[in-house]
């Protein structure tokens, strides 16, 4: 798992389930980014529904969930 800078904006990557993810935290404040990372981390962690962008869902998850 880890934060990382692309262009302006923070990035979060990290494993889910096996799954390699790379998700924008949509914004260019260091802490900020810091602070969402840190929450989906714990979400991970606790065992919650990490729930699919459906704006952004690959045929492959698709394929994965059915």
């Amino acid at each position: 798992m880890s934060l990382y800078k692309r262009n302006s904006v923070w990035w979060m990557r990290f494993t889910h389930n096996g799954v390699q993810h790379r998700r924008s935290t949509e914004t260019e404040d260091r802490k900020l980014a810091q602070r969402i990372f840190d929450k989906l981390k714990g979400e991970i962690a606790e065992g919650k529904h990490y729930g699919l962008n459906i704006e952004k869902i690959m045929f492959e998850d698709l394929r994965r969930i059915l």
